[in-house]
């Protein structure tokens, strides 16, 4: 991409493409899911354990485009701290709710809950700070 315009273009289009492919994959995997899942684990409940993870999976799937536009516009050190603050965030959570008395669900929300701050506050920053994504600010 030669201007702001076409890379504003092209991640916005990249963006819309992810979200309507992690969305398609989400409701695939929740229907199909709840369908195959007590057949071959019938040990843990398929709700709330594995449509969490398929919520976290979704917004780890959607926060790909603004990590790669962290790198390609020289931000990898925003694109760090913030991974490093997901880390810190995700463990922190997970403790809590695990010791908390949430036990193994403690990680699964601990996760989600991770998974999507990094990507609303990685979408937003990419929005506000764009150098390319074609995302609203």
């Amino acid at each position: 991409c030669r201007s702001k315009e076409e890379r504003q273009r092209l991640f916005g289009t990249l963006f819309f493409f992810l979200m309507g492919t992690a969305v398609l994959i989400s409701v695939v995997a929740l229907g199909l899911g709840a369908l195959l899942w007590p057949r071959f684990v019938p040990v843990v409940p398929f709700h709330p354990f594995v449509t969490l993870t398929i919520a976290t999976v979704f917004f780890m799937m959607a926060g790909v485009l603004p990590r790669s536009i962290f790198r390609v516009t020289d931000r990898v050190p925003l694109f760090m701290t913030l991974s490093l603050i997901q880390g810190v965030l995700s463990a922190a959570v997970t403790i809590a709710l695990v010791v908390g008395g949430m036990g193994a669900l403690g990680s699964v929300v601990g996760a989600l809950v991770s998974a999507a701050a990094f990507f609303l506050s990685s979408a937003g920053i990419s929005a506000r700070r764009s150098h390319g994504p074609g995302l609203p600010a």
